[in-house]
């Protein structure tokens, strides 16, 4: 597995990981008995600096991982929920035209 540092230059496209996404999805299984987070993009306040220079917690690694843990049972809530609402009300995928930008 690829490791990304928490907050990447050039953070890769969504686009780059589809089929991790779709085992991820097709799955049902999350890991810690929550979502899996694998990736995500951070950026900062235009305050972030001075809040952190006038002795506020700077947004570390470890601070943005214990955020995520304790969204987890929140967003794990919402990933059921939606999953119950396409159980009833989700239409037939299909293929769309494209038309170029």
């Amino acid at each position: 597995m690829t490791r990304f540092p928490l907050i990447a230059p050039r953070p890769p496209r969504l686009s780059e990981h589809l089929d991790a996404l779709r085992r991820v999805e097709a799955s049902g299984v999350y890991s810690n008995n929550g979502p899996e987070v694998r990736a995500f993009e951070a950026e900062a306040t235009e305050h972030t600096l001075s809040q952190v220079n006038t002795g506020a917690q700077a947004p570390t690694e470890e601070v943005v991982a214990a955020g995520l843990e304790a969204a987890k049972p929140f967003i794990r809530s919402l990933c059921e929920a939606q999953e119950r609402l396409a159980r009833v009300a989700a239409k037939e995928t299909a293929e769309y035209p494209r038309y170029p930008a």
